[in-house]
């Protein structure tokens, strides 16, 4: 069930003194509270949601987006440091955005958790209701009053747990009341990624102008006048091609981006507090550095592209976008791709299942058929390859790719006329002689995948995934051991009994018997394991280690 309301607050408050943690504790009893009220006894897990419970390992700002696009109220626990949250300030944005979509009355709850130090709250929580009120009276009203004129950090110190107790209890009651007609929910996809969205503030709190921050200074230098940073004196093409790490420890060179971007030097702080410090200025601010002509990078080509790193690509817009467009993905997943990739990995690796090889104008028919529909839309000398093979126009061909799935196969696009392929046999040698090949010698050749596909049952996806998790210098028959012919076989369909003496077999290497189907036939035998134990054990042993010792609680005394 989604969760009654969403609790936004500043990690900062969460940090006692004494080692404790009151807003997780006010969270714990607000649910409790509110499962009652629901009649849910003690099923109040689902009741709200908090970012401490979110699992260690998971993508946290998936789970924040996903409980803020199910939760009926949005609980804030105002503070100064909630109110300098550009993080609480993104999830206020997200939430008034899903009200604005859903329609209806207004489903933010504020609550005083600390007061700031002027008392005055910013015009966007004055304009809603955040005051409480009891409904039963007498007592239960002077702890309402209490908490009203101050906060409910205050009230949970300083007036004990029972005013504590009735401000939870009508907290509550509140969200009850606001949750009675559930809130539409909204899906990931109708919202924006979470970095880009504009914060509600810490902005929209400020109240007067802002001077430049000084330069941050060491004791010994402390007592020493510290003069106002000047800005930079740098055309906005050779500031923008700085690193970000240079600004932050420069005051003029964020004086001099804060001016070149029209924005406080506060602002620009913000900007760069969760950056990667080995990001460009220009492309930081991406969205509001100013563009002239000789700040346009030059056209890159799909050599130029293929040769960059991936670590390059991760914090280039503009580059994303343009990966996106050549391997027809979404920016979205490029950026996955590019993050789960090592950083000095080139592109036209990250991406080689999509990239198009421009090496390579004309393709056997082998070749092009294993070839995806998406890279062929955009391959002219492929296209003219595939009319000719098939005897029809380049445009039939091009309707038909743009209509077909962009993963299938080409071959199976146009299989009414596709030509015949060479069996397996016929191409590469028997089956002994393909197997004995290593996987770094195939994982590049389309026809052997095809030949392998072939040769164990398989989809050619299902093999190249295969090929490229194993270590290149594994034989192919040790990959798909489970899957290959094992040599010639007897009347019964059983492999042929080996010769092997087993004390003249123990003495053998793990390195000999990897690559001999018959010492690995005749271990199986010995040991009473299956053959695909015998090469995983071969295959974790050291190359020198002898078998009886790789084997050794199998092998017996006798040997």
């Amino acid at each position: 069930m989604p969760p009654r309301f969403f609790l936004s607050y500043a990690r900062g408050d969460n940090d006692g003194l004494d080692g404790r943690r009151p807003i997780s504790q006010f969270y714990e009893d607000l649910k409790k509270e509110l499962a009652q009220d629901l009649g849910l006894g003690q099923n109040r897990d689902d009741v709200g949601f908090i970012d401490v419970e979110i699992p260690t390992a998971e993508p946290w700002r998936s789970h924040l987006r996903e409980s803020l696009g199910q939760a009926d109220v949005l609980l804030c626990l105002i503070s100064p440091n909630f109110l300098a949250s550009q993080e609480c300030g993104r999830e206020w944005t997200l939430f008034e955005l899903r009200m604005h979509k859903a329609g209806g009355r207004n489903r933010i709850l504020p609550v005083i958790w600390r007061s700031p130090r002027n008392r005055e709250l910013p015009r966007f929580v004055r304009d809603i209701q955040y005051t409480l009120v009891s409904r039963s009276g007498g007592y239960g009203q002077q702890a309402i009053d209490r908490y009203n004129r101050s906060d409910l950090r205050t009230l949970a110190r300083e007036s004990g747990r029972t005013d504590y107790s009735i401000v939870v209890e009508g907290i509550a009651q509140q969200i009850v009341d606001m949750s009675k007609d559930p809130l539409a929910p909204l899906g990931d996809e109708d919202f924006p990624p979470f970095e880009t969205i504009v914060p509600k503030f810490p902005e929209t709190t400020r109240t007067a102008p802002e001077t430049p921050t000084p330069p941050v200074v060491s004791r010994r230098s402390a007592s020493r006048r510290v003069q106002p940073a000047k800005p930079a004196t740098l055309l906005p093409k050779e500031l923008g091609e700085l690193r970000v790490a240079a600004m932050r420890k420069d005051p003029a060179l964020l004086a001099a981006v804060a001016q070149t971007v029209q924005r406080s030097m506060r602002w620009v702080e913000r900007a760069i507090a969760d950056v990667d410090g080995r990001a460009r200025i220009d492309t930081t601010f991406a969205q509001v550095w100013p563009e002239t002509a000789e700040d346009q990078p030059a056209e890159r080509s799909l050599e130029d592209i293929a040769e960059l790193t991936a670590a390059t690509a991760r914090t280039d817009p503009q580059l994303i976008n343009t990966l996106a467009a050549i391997v027809h993905l979404t920016p979205r997943w490029v950026r996955r791709h590019l993050n789960m990739a090592n950083g000095r990995t080139l592109i036209k690796n990250v991406f080689v299942d999509r990239w198009p090889d421009s090496s390579e104008p004309e393709l056997p028919p082998e070749d092009l058929g294993v070839r995806r529909a998406a890279w062929v839309r955009d391959a002219p000398d492929a296209i003219a390859s595939i009319a000719e093979l098939t005897g029809w126009s380049e445009r039939t061909i091009r309707s038909r790719l743009e209509a077909a799935d962009g993963r299938s196969f080409v071959r199976n696009v146009f299989e009414e006329r596709w030509p015949a392929i060479a069996s397996a046999h016929d191409e590469h040698g028997d089956v002994e002689e393909l197997g004995a090949r290593t996987v770094a010698s195939c994982r590049d050749e389309p026809s052997v995948v095809a030949a392998i596909a072939k040769i164990i049952g398989a989809s050619h996806h299902s093999v190249r995934n295969t090929l490229s998790e194993w270590d290149g210098r594994y034989r192919i028959r040790t990959v798909f051991a489970e899957s290959w012919p094992n040599g010639p076989k007897d009347d019964k369909g059983e492999p042929e009994p080996s010769a092997w003496d087993p004390a003249e077999l123990g003495e053998q290497t793990a390195a000999a018997a990897r690559d001999d189907d018959g010492m690995i036939e005749a271990i199986a035998r010995h040991t009473e394991i299956s053959r695909r134990w015998v090469r995983r054990k071969l295959n974790a042993a050291h190359g020198r280690s002898r078998v009886c010792n790789v084997f050794d609680q199998y092998w017996g005394s006798d040997s």
